[in-house]
């Protein structure tokens, strides 16, 4: 039986809700959207915490060190192409070890996880990297690497980021499935609020030259355009049941529900912390 599907209160426009509900609502897999939903409603601060950074990003940014602590700490929140390779091979392995149905599944739970990182890679992109996209995204703000430097590095960023890679890499494959999963709607929305943000960075910065706006912007367009993000999110739901056909291990709202505000509440920390610092500067 079914449960009946969750409604939510309309949320504000230019939130992480008013973006992620929609998808919610239309979610034909119950526990996933029960978590999901439950995860949202108890976690506002940390949702604040996001959208507060992101709308005081333009007043924030326009200092170079402030820059170089925010691109430092943003990358460490994104760009995980090895922890998805990681979790790829554990399936394959996985895979190899079984027969029949079984092992056919596990080989499709695999292939819709590597397939969250194909753009990354630069897969059908004549090998432009989302990595490199960053890194052109980066000089169009700062004349040097320095942003790299241990000194712009924030421990909260460091630890999520550690966090997130031993959930694919060393924990059970099921809170390593989740995690790439919840990353992918999130990310959905987060980097629609970050193009609005960047957009008006780059008006406070009076830089009008076209070119250089797009510099700025393609990494985060790339992941918008055709709904990118989505798509990644909805081949691992199908990673997440095939996994579950092939060993009988499936999530319950609970399990799902707490992996989805470990990772809220910590990249809640992550922009708390990142604002305070570049207030600070």
């Amino acid at each position: 039986m079914h449960s009946q599907p969750v409604v939510t209160p309309e949320a504000p426009s230019g939130t992480l809700r008013a973006i992620i509900d929609p998808i919610v609502a239309q979610l034909d897999t119950p526990i996933i959207g029960e978590a999901l939903a439950a995860a949202l409603d108890s976690n506002a601060p940390a949702l604040a915490r996001i959208e507060g950074f992101f709308d005081a990003l333009p007043a924030l940014g326009h200092e170079p060190k402030a820059l170089a602590d925010f691109f430092n700490g943003w990358k460490a929140t994104h760009l995980k192409m090895l922890a998805i390779y990681g979790l790829t091979c554990r399936l394959h392995r996985l895979a190899a070890e079984e027969k029949g149905g079984p092992r056919d599944a596990l080989f499709v739970a695999a292939h819709c996880t590597a397939l969250t990182s194909h753009e990354d890679l630069g897969l059908d992109y004549d090998a432009h990297t989302h990595e490199a996209m960053y890194l052109d995204c980066v000089a169009a703000f700062l004349e040097d690497d320095t942003w790299r430097l241990d000194r712009h590095a924030l421990p909260e960023a460091v630890a999520f980021k550690t966090w997130v890679y031993r959930n694919m890499v060393v924990e059970p494959i099921p809170v390593g499935l989740l995690s790439n999963l919840f990353s992918e709607i999130y990310n959905h929305a987060e980097y629609s609020l970050a193009e609005a943000a960047v957009s008006r960075l780059l008006d406070r910065m009076e830089i009008t030259d076209e070119a250089r706006r797009q510099q700025a912007l393609g990494y985060i367009q790339a992941h918008l355009e055709d709904d990118t993000e989505l798509d990644h999110f909805r081949v691992m739901l199908t990673a997440i049941d095939r996994y579950g056909a092939a060993t009988g291990e499936r999530p319950t709202v609970e399990q799902a529900k707490a992996l989805f505000t470990g990772y809220l509440v910590r990249l809640g920390d992550v922009f708390g912390a990142l604002h305070r610092r570049m207030e600070a500067r």
